[in-house]
């Protein structure tokens, strides 16, 4: 599929919300004085934004494909792009903590989080990567989508997937109930419904799109804190916030989309981009690490700042080098490995 600078921007911005969301946390545990929740509170909308984008990037990645061969080339690929740079976090997580803070394992159940099995944060070793789960589920419903006779068929495996999901709803027994039975799926469903209308020359007044969509978020920010128990964020309100935040997310997406042709954004944030799913595997380990060095040091409220500034580098720098001297190389390899029948040479899909 053609490459679209724009969105790989777009995940940047997205992965670097999440990472500032959950830096003030840690901040603050660390003896900082400034109150930085007001202005990342929003932060965790990177999550929506990656949703709404895997489904823009897998209907597009999926075109031209059909039949089982296909298929388990498609499943492959996608799953090792996940699994590669998460193993690499995970094994450099399961050291630090083994080696430095071995009471930090004492309920993690390793072989699930390994395997980016659905479970509880509690007993997930990257509690970050409850998000993985979704996105695993996601590619399984393209590749099965695939191997019935094309990306046409995800209407099926989509409405079957709404199924279980009020299935499960409704009291069926269902595994991976968390993921099955999660309101995400819609985030990625519209995600395609955005690429079909980029197919088709729908998408127009790019402008109007990203500022809808962020008066939206906007809106939902401030309903969540007047209206909401919980912020919108919390576990338990995650059918509100997809309500909110799924047509905020598809307009962000789709203005990013529309402004390809009008405005590149700066080369920087697209080579960043290129990086953002280490940016978001790194900063929880990253920021850990930084917590366990400067809380004991009970640094000013001078030095502090600078000191999560340094960390916010460090993760910036690590999925930079990790992108560029694992990921890509490993990845070249496995598209030379894995030739796609149905066109002849390795697809070239999106860099997740």
């Amino acid at each position: 599929m053609h490459r679209l600078a724009n969105l790989q921007a777009l995940r940047f911005f997205a992965a670097s919300a999440v990472m500032l969301y959950h830096a003030p946390h840690l901040y603050e545990r660390a003896g900082g004085a400034i109150d930085l929740k007001p202005f990342v509170s929003a932060g965790f909308f990177g999550v929506d934004v990656f949703f709404v984008l895997s489904g823009f990037v897998m209907w597009l990645s999926a075109a031209g494909k059909s039949g089982g061969v296909d298929a388990l080339i498609f499943a492959f690929r996608r799953a090792m792009r996940v699994y590669l740079t998460f193993w690499i976090v995970f094994a450099a997580i399961f050291f630090y903590m083994q080696t430095w803070a071995p009471s930090r394992l004492a309920n993690v159940d390793l072989a699930r989080s390994f395997f980016l099995v659905p479970q509880s944060v509690r007993t997930n070793i990257h509690g970050i990567s409850w998000s993985l789960s979704y996105e695993l589920y996601f590619y399984l419903l393209v590749s099965l989508a695939i191997m019935l006779g094309g990306r046409r068929m995800l209407v099926i495996t989509g409405a079957t997937a709404i199924a279980v999901m009020i299935a499960g709803r409704l009291g069926w027994s269902i595994p991976f109930r968390s993921v099955l039975t999660g309101s995400h799926l819609f985030e990625f469903l519209a995600g395609c419904l955005v690429a079909v209308a980029y197919e088709r020359g729908l998408i127009g007044r790019p402008i109007v799109l990203l500022a809808i969509g962020l008066g939206i978020l906007a809106a939902a920010m401030a309903f969540a804190a007047f209206w909401l128990p919980h912020p919108l964020e919390y576990g338990t309100q995650r059918d509100i916030r997809v309500a909110w935040l799924l047509p905020s997310a598809v307009c962000i997406v789709a203005g990013f989309v529309g402004l390809e042709r009008k405005l590149r954004l700066p080369q920087w944030t697209v080579t960043l981009g290129d990086a953002s799913y280490g940016i978001y595997l790194w900063h929880p380990f990253v920021f850990i690490i930084w917590f366990d060095l400067v809380k004991p040091r009970d640094l000013s409220q001078t030095s502090l700042p600078l000191t999560l500034l340094a960390a916010i580098a460090a993760v910036l720098c690590l999925s930079l080098a990790t992108t560029i001297w694992i990921e890509r190389p490993a990845l070249r390899r496995l598209k030379r490995r894995t030739i796609s029948p149905t066109v002849g040479t390795p697809t070239r899909a999106a860099v997740k």
